[in-house]
């Protein structure tokens, strides 16, 4: 019995590690700007009819999510809006203050939905859109910014035995 019991465990444990979630609805979100009542936490509440809008005519705006806590990323979706991106980059942060640049978008079409999986991407608290430029005279705007990870691991700390 105590054998089933710890394999269970094991198993339990090391799926729970690896299962993908989303790490990013009802995070903190900031931005350089926002228009009218369309702010950054509307592009990860988790309804597709919400969207962030950043200040229209303006290229060089960013969009930051706060993970508030330490995660391995997996995936990043970006539901854009007609007024999307036509460049952008992709930046990760355990500070908020140093940012390493994970990868750089560019597309003409409008709206679309961006995928992106992340390869070396662990130990992010921070994510960071630097939006670099328009397709439209608009704004940027996204419906929906969708990331999943995992809870970062020591694998350190992981018991060696456990005793039952």
């Amino acid at each position: 019995m105590k054998k089933h019991l710890l394999t269970f465990l094991l198993m339990f444990v090391t799926l729970s590690m690896w299962t993908q979630t989303n790490i990013s609805q009802g995070k903190s979100a900031t931005a350089s700007s926002s228009t009218g009542n369309n702010s950054p936490v509307l592009a990860v509440d988790g309804k597709a009819g919400t969207r962030w809008e950043s200040t229209q005519g303006l290229d060089n705006q960013w969009l930051i999510l706060d993970l508030q806590d330490v995660y391995d990323l997996s995936t990043s979706e970006i539901v854009w809006e007609g007024a999307s991106a036509a460049r952008y980059v992709i930046l990760v942060s355990t500070d908020n203050v140093t940012w390493r640049e994970i990868t750089t978008v560019t597309s003409s079409e409008g709206a679309r939905t961006d995928n992106y999986t992340f390869n070396n991407a662990t130990k992010v608290r921070y994510v960071k859109l630097d939006l670099q430029t328009r397709t439209t005279v608009y704004g940027f705007s996204i419906y929906e910014w969708t990331i999943t990870g995992t809870p970062s691991q020591n694998l350190n700390s992981v018991p060696t035995k456990i005793g039952i």
